[in-house]
């Protein structure tokens, strides 16, 4: 009988314990960073039962949908297309405003002072990577994910092979890789047919990432970019859609389809991995690049694996999406404003004559860096940075 009490009171305190940290969780510790924030001066959306578990994510996933249903001209701010949730905050509460990321309250911060203390202060506005979604999560690897101390050790050891001289090196490979492009548009506007760009640039900035960063075969690595552009697809499409906490551990399809493309990237990686290690222990491979640069260094010696497995992961993703995306945003810029493009054109027959592009040259351009400073503020207005 004894016993039988001890066991109900420890399983009423279990009972009352659990019960007041999901109450802290999802209630009391919300509202006690909201009251603090509009203390502050802060204005966003209250903290209401309706937002418990997904707080602003759903009434976000809506106004996405609403954005992207409707066509985008030229001369149309880009900024209610791209963030179009941040866009209506900051219309409905101001430059000090703030959203509901489930439990916690992300501040915009748009005030270029602010801006400035945020980013010199990087120890005490430390990235904060606490997203619910696991496929996002997935995508969030290698040295982005380090900040401080962590952060530049590892920048201190892959810093050396971007340094200029190594740069320069590389230049006919880039080359290589940008007139056989240049050759396949020449043959494609021959046939007088319309070029979607976006693919081939994904396809050179691929190319050249495998060739002069890894010494790998771009034919063979072809499947991995295949692979990791589409977990990127499915993570912006999850991006947008409310989640619960304990989702990822449902067997839904998009889970399931996730999960495999995650094991069929780390299956790719990790063999170029091993062939590598392979290669260079038998002495067949004495090229210097940042694949074996990583493999030499106090990263894969100290941290193991997964570091290393990050480290590609986030190189592969990081360099073939954003400049891709980068350079089809030029091409549109140099098609709207055809003065620059014109200018530029000049500049680059003036420099180069007619022989082919070298350091030398490409750093006397000047047209083109101004255009993108003048034009890409213009055109692509701050829209600040998330907490």
């Amino acid at each position: 009988m004894e016993t039988l009490k001890i066991a109900i009171s420890l399983l009423t305190i279990t009972i009352f314990t659990v019960a007041w940290k999901i109450l802290n969780w999802l209630w009391l510790n919300p509202r006690k960073k909201e009251r603090f924030l509009r203390k502050q001066g802060f204005k966003g959306n209250p903290y209401t039962f309706r937002r418990l578990l997904f707080g602003d994510e759903k009434e976000s996933e809506k106004v996405y949908e609403e954005a992207f249903a409707k066509p985008i001209n030229m001369h149309d701010p880009i900024v209610p297309r791209v963030v179009p949730f941040i866009h209506k905050t900051l219309e409905n509460y101001g430059n000090k405003s703030f959203m509901w990321a489930g439990q916690r309250p992300k501040v915009l911060i748009m005030e270029p002072e602010l801006m400035k203390t945020v980013m010199v202060k990087h120890s005490n506005f430390v990235k904060n990577f606490k997203v619910t979604n696991n496929i996002v999560q997935d995508l969030i690897t290698g040295i982005i994910r380090y900040e401080s101390a962590d952060w530049a050790k590892r920048r201190g050891i892959l810093n050396p092979a971007f340094q200029m001289e190594k740069l320069k090196q590389k230049i006919p490979v880039y080359q290589n890789c940008c007139n056989d492009v240049v050759n396949e548009w020449k043959e494609l506007a021959s046939k007088d047919v319309t070029v979607d760009v976006l693919p081939h640039f994904e396809n050179l900035i691929a190319r050249i990432v495998s060739e002069s960063l890894f010494a790998t075969d771009f034919s063979k690595d072809i499947k991995l970019y295949e692979l990791i552009k589409e977990n990127a697809a499915m993570s912006r499409q999850a991006s947008l859609i409310a989640d619960l906490p304990v989702s990822k551990y449902l067997p839904t399809e998009r889970n399931r389809k996730a999960k495999k493309l995650s094991g069929e990237i780390r299956q790719i990686i990790c063999t170029l991995i091993s062939e590598r290690e392979k290669a260079i222990k038998e002495g067949e491979v004495s090229e210097d690049n940042l694949f074996n640069m990583i493999l030499g260094s106090e990263l894969a010696h100290g941290y193991g694996d997964e570091e290393i497995f990050g480290l590609m992961k986030g190189f592969f993703f990081n360099a073939h999406d954003t400049i891709a995306v980068l350079l089809v945003w030029c091409l549109i810029l140099l098609g709207k404003y055809q003065d620059w493009q014109e200018q530029a054109r000049q500049e680059a027959f003036k420099v180069f004559e007619n022989r082919k592009a070298d350091y030398e040259g490409l750093s006397q351009l000047k047209v083109v860096i101004t255009y993108d400073f003048e034009r890409g503020i213009e055109v692509v207005p701050t829209s600040g940075r998330a907490l």
